[in-house]
């Protein structure tokens, strides 16, 4: 599932499995430099089953934001970051 986020500081794009969008984005965007002290409040603007594009081997979940694409494997592990 895609879910279309206000953050108060910008906006991200979450692709996740779980229904909870929010507690997902909070633990995933805890772990972004580029992201995680640039959350205020916290709002849904869309849902949508849109899968991402040019999705890698393993991705299990994705955070798009400021045109930087974080992704993780199934066992929680980043297999594409900010730097990459």
């Amino acid at each position: 599932m895609k879910y279309t986020i206000d953050y108060e500081y910008g906006t991200a794009k979450l692709y996740t499995p779980s229904e909870d969008w929010e507690g997902r984005f909070y633990e995933l965007a805890g772990q972004c430099f580029g992201i995680r002290k640039s959350i205020g409040d916290v709002s849904l603007i869309s849902t949508n089953t849109d899968s991402p594009k040019y999705k890698i081997e393993g991705e299990f979940e994705r955070l798009e934001h400021h045109g930087d694409v974080i992704i993780w494997d199934e066992n929680g592990e980043k297999i594409k970051s900010e730097w990459d």
